[in-house]
């Protein structure tokens, strides 16, 4: 997220001038899911391009262990936790949590 909050000429192509990016929740995350659908589990009318059937990101802490965090597949939806240090995909989202 500090690259995408960082101004850089690299995002800004992405971002805007805006400074606010952050990690969606798991909540966030999985109300964007419709679960109807597979390879994306997102509605047809998603704004989202380019899509990877894979694991994203969200800044929600697993209860059990404060090395993983809560992830969701958004090939078929489902949530799952992972190890924060690996490269994940991200959906930044702006405003408030």
């Amino acid at each position: 997220m500090a690259a995408l909050n960082s101004g850089s000429r690299s995002c800004a192509n992405y971002t805007g001038t805006f400074a606010d990016w952050r990690l969606p929740n798991i909540r966030e995350l999985l109300s964007l899911v419709d679960y109807g659908v597979v390879n994306p589990a997102m509605p047809s009318d998603n704004p989202f391009v380019n899509l990877s059937f894979d694991n994203y990101l969200t800044s929600s802490t697993s209860v059990y262990d404060n090395g993983y965090a809560h992830v969701v597949h958004l090939g078929h939806g489902l949530a799952d936790h992972g190890w924060k240090p690996f490269d994940a995909n991200v959906l930044p989202v702006r405003g408030g949590q």
